[in-house]
């Protein structure tokens, strides 16, 4: 599988955190951090599935706490798919 581009993931991030948090694609930022757009920690393990089912990659739960924005979520996932 061709690894994602960065542009793709953080546009695939945005949709997918406005879904979890019912609210438009446009108003999700991604250079603010996830908690500021209302994704609380049960959101952020659906987001966390979410990302290894569409990616076939495994995401480190110690991560939530460290990649706070999607574009450092999208930068993060993007190395990973890079290297699998």
């Amino acid at each position: 599988m061709i690894p994602p581009s960065r542009d793709e993931l953080t546009r695939w991030l945005v949709t997918c955190i406005a879904g979890l948090v019912e609210r438009p694609a446009a108003e999700i930022d991604p250079h603010v951090p996830l908690a500021d757009h209302g994704l609380d920690s049960l959101y952020a393990f659906t987001l966390w599935g979410r990302i290894e089912d569409t990616y076939s990659i495994e995401m480190d739960p110690a991560l939530l706490g460290e990649l706070l924005t999607i574009s450092a979520l999208a930068d993060h996932v993007s190395a990973v798919c890079a290297s699998t």
